[in-house]
């Protein structure tokens, strides 16, 4: 019983991982109060929008890049 409720658990939390929506934003700003803002798409935007020393900038953990299109299928003849 304990298996198949584990199991049930991984194919759950693995099926809503991957149904996500992509977040393009890469960085995020944290300043010491725990306050954080992950709305920058580049290294530069975070450093810039940093108002204190003790904020610093580090990688979104959510950061989910749109993906490219897929490539269009080649049908074989």
């Amino acid at each position: 019983m304990r298996i198949m409720l584990a199991a049930a658990l991984i194919i759950v939390g693995t099926s809503l991982a991957m149904a996500l929506p992509p977040d393009p934003y890469r960085w995020c700003v944290e300043r010491s109060d725990g306050a954080t803002n992950c709305y920058f798409l580049t290294f530069e935007q975070c450093q810039a929008a940093r108002k204190t020393n003790s904020a610093f900038c580090r990688e979104n953990l959510f950061y989910n890049p749109v993906p490219d299109k897929a490539p269009a299928r080649r049908h074989g003849r």
